[in-house]
């Protein structure tokens, strides 16, 4: 999924709106509707916008929304300072490691930008080690370094607190707090969640939401997790509890909630919801070693191709498994070896899990079998016009878009724009162009448009900025964007947060300065048409400069020197900016587009006044962070 840059402002205003402390999910949503936010959500259906925001807000790993949206807090916030304890096992010493599950199960949650946990006092890192197996099966274990545990012995409580992303692990004193508060909301959660039914659920639904709900839960040592969910009548089994005095039935509560998610993320309307809980339903009981799968896979074809339910299978495995679970690869596969819209479908899923796991040329071609399959099949064509265009097949992307007959699309419009004038509006029994002598329908109408290199980039930063905007790097576009409002005041923070996305400069930063650039070349190598694949490994390569515009000739061309070097330069700046003057400052990157140097991405122009601070930045080979951190100097009161 691809956030627009609405949708990124409603996280980033959200994140500086909570706290650690518990707010009331619709008080956020009347300050979100104050700032004018949720417009982008296209909904005037309360139920609607709450069901949307939330979905949108549970990407943002940094806040957690309590069951039924009561609430929401700032959890990588609320997990500073918490305490949480765990009593030592043989087993434990043994693999020197401690077991997950109950006890640890919200210790690394959080901890934003694939940050570790780290020892206190440097002693080294903390591992989550999903690989070690214990006899009843958990999410793993929580491995240190050599010798880490060698002062505790079995039977000792040990304490870890979390401060950040480090942890201090020491003997529990005699005086824990006698657990009262977790005790009320561990029991209050399970009823509430299990709506009175004797289910088994994850232990860390029930310890994130007492936690949001309650700031003074595990703010001091006290009984282990393990020991508290005893004293509320439940019995851990796998990854779940239960009650301890009725028989009840194993359930992902996990995999629910996240099928829930998918379902607002999609916006499913009924017909669709009815389509993607069937191919789940298909899928989990194909994933269960207990069950004997019966796969009827004309049904579930049928129910696949159905909008984008086959997108939101393929994202349901992938976030509850990860990429490199194989679970509904082999799914996949059985589908599309089977007649029928099952072999679409099939085709389809395998083409996102290859793209999902940078292998474009194998999904470029699963897309086309998927289509070739099912030519109807909305979301494979919509996917493989994208491939086509990746790959600079410009007249077959545009038809294919075409296919697709909708209202409004932004991108079929774009497409429209690179082809080359004299290939517009020319009848096909009129002589064509290109001074063969012959109609055009028999000479050029079929081949490829020429297109020039600067149309050529274009199309590549076009590219780059949709794979910017990707889901895959939400957390490193927001990351920039706080960066840069760190110094601005509260009233203007949306102004200038929206003015970033919109003027391209995240982008711009996120591509040449965060490293998505050279990822998108990495990913996609075999595919880009020559010229790009070339354009895009010159451009990534070239640092961040400070330009002076030193004259200013005819069309796009200006005359610069580069501030550090005093390399006099000539550039093209294609830019909507059509008031470039001798002496202004322009902070930018540039490239090679076909023998000359293009401003590729955006330019920002730098006061006067603050020529030496830029050159400063400049100097320290900057990442994106450190030119967004520059970029809030700016806007200090």
């Amino acid at each position: 999924m691809q956030m627009t840059p609405g949708e990124l402002a409603i996280i980033d205003a959200t994140l500086r709106l909570t706290g650690p402390e518990p707010l009331a999910f619709g008080v956020l949503l009347d300050q979100l509707a104050g700032q004018g936010l949720l417009e982008s959500l296209e909904s005037d259906d309360p139920d609607e916008i709450v069901d949307f925001a939330g979905e949108l807000l549970s990407h943002a790993d940094e806040l957690w929304i309590t069951f039924d949206d009561e609430c929401i807090v700032r959890i990588d916030q609320r997990l500073d300072a918490t305490v949480f304890t765990h009593r030592i096992t043989t087993d434990d010493l043994e693999r020197a490691a401690l077991r997950i599950t109950p006890d640890l199960v919200v210790l690394d949650h959080a901890l934003g930008g694939g940050a570790a946990l780290q020892l206190a006092n440097g002693r080294g890192d903390l591992v989550i080690d999903f690989d070690v197996a214990y006899d009843q099966g958990d999410r793993g274990a929580l491995v240190g370094p050599a010798g880490w545990l060698d002062e505790f012995t079995t039977g000792d409580l040990v304490m870890l607190t979390r401060r950040g992303t480090t942890v201090e692990v020491v003997r529990a004193g005699d005086d824990l707090a006698d657990g009262a508060p977790e005790l009320r909301w561990l029991r209050e959660r399970y009823e509430r969640l299990s709506d009175g039914e004797p289910v088994g659920l994850e232990p860390s639904l029930l310890v994130l939401d007492a936690l949001a709900l309650d700031p003074a839960t595990w703010k001091a040592p006290t009984r282990p997790i393990a020991e508290l969910l005893a004293e509320c009548g439940l019995v851990l089994d796998g990854i779940h509890v239960g009650p301890a005095d009725r028989e009840w039935s194993r359930r992902d509560a996990a995999a629910e909630r996240l099928a829930a998610e998918l379902s607002d993320e999609f916006r499913f309307a009924a017909c669709c919801h009815v389509a993607f809980s069937e191919a789940l339903a298909a899928f989990r009981a194909f994933d269960d070693p207990a069950l004997e799968p019966t796969l009827d896979c004309r049904r579930v074809g049928t129910a696949l191709v159905h909008g984008d339910v086959a997108q939101a299978l393929v994202a349901f495995a992938h976030d509850l498994y990860g990429l490199d679970d194989m679970r509904i690869a082999i799914f996949a596969q059985q589908l599309a070896g089977e007649p029928g819209p099952s072999r679409a479908a099939g085709a389809y899923m395998t083409a996102l899990v290859l793209d999902a796991v940078g292998d474009a040329e194998s999904a470029a071609i699963a897309l086309e079998q998927a289509v070739t399959a099912d030519s109807s099949f909305g979301a494979a064509v919509d996917d493989h016009a994208d491939a086509l265009a990746e790959r600079g097949e410009l007249d077959r992307a545009i038809k294919v878009r075409q296919r697709l007959d909708l209202e409004d699309d932004d991108e079929l419009t774009f497409l429209l724009t690179l082809r080359p004038v004299h290939r517009s509006g020319i009848g096909r029994n009129e002589p064509c162009p290109c001074g063969s002598g012959k109609k055009y329908k028999n000479c050029c109408l079929d081949k490829p448009a020429e297109l020039s290199a600067s149309a050529h980039a274009r199309w590549l930063l076009h590219k780059l900025t949709k794979w910017v905007f990707a889901r895959d790097h939400r957390d490193l576009v927001i990351g920039i964007v706080e960066e840069a409002l760190q110094t601005t005041a509260d009233d203007r923070q949306q102004t200038i947060a929206e003015a970033l996305y919109e003027s391209g400069l995240v982008a711009s930063w996120a591509v040449f300065d965060g490293g998505i650039g050279a990822h998108y070349l990495e990913t996609r190598v075999e595919i880009l048409p020559a010229i790009e694949r070339d354009m895009l490994a010159d451009w990534v390569t070239r640092p961040l400069q400070l330009l002076e515009v030193t004259e200013q000739s005819s069309g796009s061309s200006l005359r610069v020197s580069d501030v550090r070097t005093g390399e006099a330069l000539v550039v093209h700046d294609h830019s909507d900016d059509d008031d470039r003057s001798v002496g202004q400052l322009l902070l930018c990157h540039i490239g090679l587009v076909g023998g000359q140097f293009e401003i590729v991405g955006t330019a920002l122009l730098v006061e006067p006044n603050r020529r030496d601070a830029a050159l400063d930045m400049v100097d320290d080979d900057p990442d994106a962070f450190d030119v967004a951190a520059w970029f809030a100097t700016l806007n200090r009161p």
